[in-house]
């Protein structure tokens, strides 16, 4: 389990930029606890807690050390009708700015 302890601290001190004990306290685990794994490794909650903060860990890697330290997930696509959206959201936003000015430079508007 040494393995699985040392995986543990790279991925932390890689990922996070943490030592165990901040990383312990990010993920909700017990003061200590990754310093004290021994012949059995962390229970399941233990490993569920940090799966469930860290969620491109890689649980293979982290328990067997196959494959890569992160998960690699695929950036969402957007569609035209969100790329659509977000443009009239933006231009929208533009003229209303472009309203309130008109409007403070009268005294209508107080800020």
């Amino acid at each position: 389990m040494e393995e699985f302890k040392t995986r543990l601290v790279i991925y932390a001190r890689t990922a996070h930029k943490m030592g165990y004990n901040k990383f312990e306290e990010y993920c909700g685990l017990s003061s200590g606890i990754i310093a004290k794994i021994g012949p059995k490794g962390l229970s399941a909650d233990a490993i569920g807690k940090i799966l469930n903060r860290c969620p491109d860990l890689n649980a293979r890697w982290l328990i067997t050390g196959d494959g890569e330290m992160l998960e690699k997930k695929e950036a969402p696509v957007m569609d035209t009708d969100a790329k659509q959206a977000i443009y009239d959201l933006t231009l929208e936003n533009v003229r209303l700015k472009k309203r309130i000015a008109e409007l403070e430079g009268k005294g209508a508007v107080a800020v």
